[in-house]
This record gives C-alpha cells, sequence and structure tokens, in this order.
C-alpha cells in the first residue's frame, strides 16, 4: 500500500505544480509609469460670458495590475493664457484614481473620482467628479502598435462655486508605439473632457493632445 500512497502523493505534487504556474502567470503585478506633456485649450462658460484659454500641461501617470485587476492614476498640472483680452491666466490642477476591471481582453471597466481645479487670481473652483468609464484596446500592426477609445461619463460629484449639481462626459482616442525588444513606449493622444452644473451657465471644456513616454507593459 506504500508505494500506491507515494505514487498517488507524487501525482498530487505534479497536478499542482502544473496549476500553480498559470495561476502565478495570472496574479504577477505589472506596474507601468509615464510622463508627458499636453497642449490643452479650455473653454470656461459663466455668467460673465464666455472665455478661451491655452497653454501646456505637464503630468504623469501610474498603472498597476494583477490579473484581471488594476489601479490607476493621473496627475497634471500647467499655466493656461487667454487667447484674447479681458480674462485672467488660469492655473488648471486635475488628477483622478480609477479601480478597473477587464472583462475581456480588449476591454477595461474603470470607476473612481476626478478632480478638477481652475485657479484665478479671483479664486478656485473645484470639480469633484465620479465617473465610470470604459476603454476599448487593439492592435494596428502587431506587436509594434497599438489603438484604444475610452469614453466616460459622471455618475455625481460636487462644485464649490453654486448649488447646482455636476455632470460631465469626455473621450479620449490615441495611438501607443511600443519599441522593439524594450519595455518603453510613446503615446499620443486627444481627449476633451466637458463638465456642466446644473441650473447655472456653469460649463468647462478641457481639450487635449498629449504626447508622453512611458516605461512597463
Amino acid at each position: 500500500m506504500r508505494p500506491a500512497i507515494a505514487n498517488g502523493q507524487s501525482a498530487i505534487v505534479v497536478a499542482l505544480v502544473f496549476l500553480a504556474a498559470p495561476l502565478q502567470a495570472q496574479l504577477t503585478g505589472k506596474l507601468s509609469f509615464s510622463l508627458g506633456g499636453s497642449s490643452t485649450r479650455l473653454t470656461s462658460v459663466s455668467g460673465a460670458g464666455t472665455a478661451v484659454l491655452s497653454g501646456i500641461t505637464i503630468g504623469g501617470t501610474g498603472h498597476f495590475g494583477v490579473g484581471r485587476l488594476s489601479v490607476e492614476g493621473d496627475y497634471r498640472q500647467g499655466s493656461l493664457t487667454p487667447d484674447s483680452g479681458g480674462t485672467a491666466t488660469q492655473d488648471l490642477v486635475e488628477g483622478r484614481l480609477m479601480l478597473a476591471v477587464r472583462p475581456l481582453a480588449w476591454l477595461s471597466v474603470l470607476a473612481g473620482p476626478h478632480a478638477q481645479a481652475f485657479i484665478a487670481p479671483g479664486g478656485t473652483e473645484r470639480w469633484l467628479l465620479f465617473e465610470a468609464r470604459a476603454r476599448a484596446e487593439g492592435t494596428v500592426v502587431s506587436p509594434a502598435v497599438s489603438s484604444h477609445v475610452e469614453l466616460w461619463a459622471a455618475f455625481g460629484g460636487s462644485v464649490n462655486a453654486g448649488t447646482g449639481a455636476p455632470s460631465a462626459r469626455g473621450g479620449e482616442a490615441g495611438l501607443t508605439l511600443h519599441l522593439p525588444r524594450s519595455a518603453l513606449w510613446t503615446r499620443l493622444a486627444y481627449g476633451m473632457h466637458r463638465a456642466t452644473q446644473s441650473g447655472t451657465a456653469n460649463a468647462r471644456t478641457v481639450e487635449d493632445l498629449r504626447v508622453s513616454i512611458g516605461i512597463g507593459r
């Protein structure tokens, strides 16, 4: 009976080894970072009228994923000057933190807070939005070039000016070039984010053409 038991134990050990290999691969964390700059355009609508400002914003992103789950963050800031007279320069500070799940290999669903601060000489207007996002990714030229399209909408939030509830929607599309035999990549993307406040003329539209360089997968 002992040889049979020993053979059974060996078979169990071998099976666990074969099962552990793919499980370990699924649980291995993936980390990536990027830094970049954006040509940013802000269209600001209020009771006083419409102002258009533009400038360069600088920021970075971070992403950490395990299996189908991941966390990603984004931060940037910059100074925007008016395209015409009569409007003061504003600083834009923006950040977001998203929890993502990937139900399909090409699709990610994200949710989390997105904060924007518009800093002017007369005060700071702060928008806090809770957003739901969907991102689709695909390969354009394997394995060097990939693409993504992302859409989002806010399902709650607050503004420190006025009493109206905020709402927002937006989207982004981009191409990513992966350098051969390297973890380095570069990305070109265009995005638009429009936020409005109910019961007021208050609206902020931010458009970006962004170039970034990153490392990691």
